[in-house]
């Protein structure tokens, strides 16, 4: 198998534990004054999609309430804790040794992702964000970009995610695998379904598949 030029990742659920993200929502639903939404409704509605308009699909009678609620859920991010998810660090390494470029390709908005590189500094080359692009996945926008930046080729490529978006995005950008992992909102069978080459169990696993 001949080896990526480049491994581009989701962030939520693919790098980062998606606790951190949820605990602050929660805490904002708070702040705000309404209904506090669960760990499923945040899975279904916001991951891998806008805060604002997942806000509004959980919570249609506070749909006014949106804006206040990315608000505060940014300040709230601001003091949680945030965890890698097992072998994070050590596959990004890995990859670096190898001489392998790594992007992180996020719905997250760049302030929110600045919290998480500034807390957790990573090996990673390039970060294309929500307000990087007009489109989120699965749209291949974010993805091209992330090749144009790193200098490859789609085809050169992989891309590594735990939603069906992910998926999607990268069959739609024409990367070289698109490689589901576990870690995160969708199953197995789930992430072959959106599109998925490879599944697997945690990030650590990709390394067997680079030579």
């Amino acid at each position: 198998m001949t080896n990526p030029k480049a491994v581009l990742f989701d962030v939520d659920g693919t790098i980062l534990d998606l606790h951190g993200v949820v605990s602050a929502m929660q805490k904002a639903c708070v702040r705000i004054g309404v209904r506090e939404i669960t760990k499923d409704e945040i899975y279904k509605h916001i991951i891998g999609k806008s805060v604002e308009s997942g806000f509004k699909q959980i919570l249609p009678d506070s749909a006014d309430k949106a804006e206040e609620f990315r608000k505060a859920y940014h300040a709230a991010y601001k003091d949680t804790t945030l965890n890698l998810l097992p072998g994070a660090n050590e596959t990004l390494s890995e990859l670096k040794n190898k001489g392998i470029k790594a992007a992180f390709v996020t719905t997250r908005t760049k302030e929110i992702n600045d919290i998480f590189i500034d807390k957790i500094p990573l090996p990673v080359d390039v970060v294309v964000t929500k307000d990087d692009v007009n489109v989120i996945k699965p749209d291949p926008a974010p993805i091209l970009m992330a090749c144009d930046k790193l200098n490859v080729k789609p085809e050169e490529a992989w891309f590594v995610g735990d939603h069906e978006f992910d998926m999607q995005g990268a069959r739609n950008a024409g990367c070289g695998k698109a490689i589901g992992i576990t870690t995160g909102t969708h199953r197995k069978e789930e992430l072959i379904r959106a599109g998925a080459n490879i599944v697997i169990q945690k990030l650590t696993d990709l390394l067997r598949y680079i030579e």
